[in-house]
């Protein structure tokens, strides 16, 4: 009988889950004010990240785990320490959690995945040359039909937000 429960336990949390996903974000309206606010220190710190190859990912956050891994990456990237305490430092102010460079621009991620969003994660993200596929007028309202999907919304010339669902 106790398997039985844990199975049904568990198919409820996942589809719970899966129905959750773009719940439990920041506003599109709140987004957009703080990158109106700091418009400049987002173009900045997108800059610096486009400037150095070496940089891939920092991170917001008090944990000690995490200052470790953003000194790694400062290190490789040929920054002193102070760089990695002035750029935790700078996405605090921002209300970042990450900043993540890819192939396709460089991610400004503010509300990370987690089971009360589906493990949604919403932000601001600029691209470079190309512009998205899937935009929308409004990203608040969104559910998500399949996984492993971005959905954007126009902000300011390439820079958009977006909300996007891991597998």
């Amino acid at each position: 009988m106790r398997p039985v429960r844990a199975v049904v336990l568990l198919s409820a949390m996942l589809l719970l889950q899966a129905c959750a996903a773009g719940w439990s974000h920041t506003s599109d309206a709140a987004l957009a004010r703080r990158f109106e606010s700091n418009e400049a220190e987002f173009e900045s710190l997108r800059a610096e990240f486009e400037a150095n190859p070496q940089l891939r990912a920092l991170f917001a956050g008090d944990c000690q785990g995490l200052h470790q891994n953003n000194l790694s990456a400062m290190q490789l990237a040929g920054f002193p320490k102070e760089r990695a305490r002035r750029y935790e430092d700078q996405l605090q102010r921002l209300g970042v959690w990450s900043v993540i460079k890819g192939g396709r621009g460089i991610e400004f991620r503010v509300d990370p995945g987690s089971v009360s969003n589906g493990d949604s994660y919403k932000g601001i993200y600029w691209y470079r040359e190309d512009e998205p596929r899937d935009v929308r007028p409004s990203l608040d309202d969104y559910r998500f039909s399949v996984k492993d999907e971005f959905v954007y919304k126009a902000l300011k010339g390439h820079w958009h937000l977006y909300i996007f669902v891991a597998h």
